[in-house]
């Protein structure tokens, strides 16, 4: 049997929700027509497919429903915006990613209230238009790697999903310290998270359908990633973010995933310092508490996905000394900072 294959981009609204933004961001993982070996056929017009509960239109890409045969490839994971028996994975992308903008817009307009059971629901409507041969779901450890790779045969993914998302639950990467007063990130991204910087780790979510046992007073942001592209949605979720972070947003991609999200809040800026130095300050003095500055406990990491060396304050070196799961490995010493007030580069 001969086959002719092509990729199609399945992201909803990223790339600024344009046909080449979408290649771009592939691109920007590596995943490439020459590298691969087959085109990247990326389009934004869809063709509605059926209604579920009457009124709910789902929509597919129209390259894929021209195709004899459709394989999914997605990791699975927590999301960051609500809770389900199935989050970020194989089923979320049958519809929001084979949807496009279209359908991304759909699904966040109605909410997050059963998100886990209408994206289940439209999933199944597309399965049923759609000839998905099989499905490929990664899972990755806390360092990022992948854990484990899954083949799945179309019409299993659907029981299947559930299980591999506790699996990717359990391995995910975590903060040893609960609560703290001020976690500063070094960088947030989208190809980082959805959101720049993942809820499962800080704590904080934009919706409240979204939960996580982290307690964090004041949320840092110094830097957004090149691979961003600007689009700074997510970075409502901090206090405190620094100039640069302010010059290298793109409102207009940032609104456009904030809009399909159909939430604001996603596109919201926090207070904007001068530097790193004084965003550092700044949630000090704002840390809403009466501890003196040596007994702020502060954790300091380089994004949501590399948690495997984090800095931390001298009042969690007693967390940390009596953890089983952490090694302390160096002696204390200060922040050093750059003429410009940016903290030293240290990852």
């Amino acid at each position: 049997m001969h086959a002719i294959p092509f990729i199609v981009p399945a992201m909803g609204s990223h790339g600024g929700a344009t046909s080449e933004g979408q290649t771009d961001v592939l691109a920007g993982l590596g995943v490439t027509g020459s590298l691969v070996g087959a085109p990247v056929v990326s389009s934004m017009t869809v063709q509605s497919v059926g209604v579920i509960d009457g009124t709910i239109p789902v929509y597919v890409d129209d390259n894929v429903l021209k195709s004899d045969g459709v394989v999914l490839i997605n990791r699975i994971k927590p999301h960051t915006g609500f809770r389900g028996i199935v989050e970020s994975g194989l089923t979320k992308m049958s519809v929001i990613g084979l949807g496009k903008q279209k359908s991304a817009e759909i699904c966040h307009r109605i909410g997050y209230t059963n998100f886990d059971q209408r994206l289940l629901a439209m999933s199944k409507m597309v399965f049923s238009k759609v000839p998905i041969l099989f499905g490929i779901a990664v899972i990755e450890d806390a360092y990022h790697r992948t854990a484990d790779i899954i083949a799945i045969r179309g019409h299993d993914i659907h029981a299947a999903e559930p299980g591999l998302l506790a699996k990717a639950r359990e391995l995910m990467p975590r903060i040893f310290f609960n609560p703290l007063d001020i976690i500063i990130i070094d960088q947030v991204g989208k190809e980082i998270s959805g959101a720049g910087m993942d809820a499962n780790v800080t704590g904080r979510f934009h919706s409240t359908y979204g939960w996580h046992q982290q307690r964090v007073n004041r949320v840092v942001v110094l830097s957004l990633t090149d691979m961003s592209e600007g689009n700074g949605v997510g970075l409502g979720l901090a206090d405190i973010i620094t100039s640069r972070v302010a010059r290298a947003i793109n409102l207009g991609k940032t609104y456009m995933n904030a809009l399909t999200l159909c939430d604001p809040s996603a596109g919201k800026l926090p207070l904007v310092m001068a530097n790193d130095c004084y965003a550092i300050k700044a949630a000090i003095k704002t840390a809403n508490t009466l501890k003196g500055d040596l007994d702020l406990r502060i954790v300091r990491i380089k994004n949501t996905l590399k948690l495997d060396e984090v800095f931390v304050s001298e009042a969690l070196l007693p967390d940390a000394t009596h953890n089983s799961f952490i090694e302390v490995l160096d002696h204390p010493r200060d922040f050093r900072f750059n003429r410009d007030g940016t903290l030293e580069e240290v990852w």
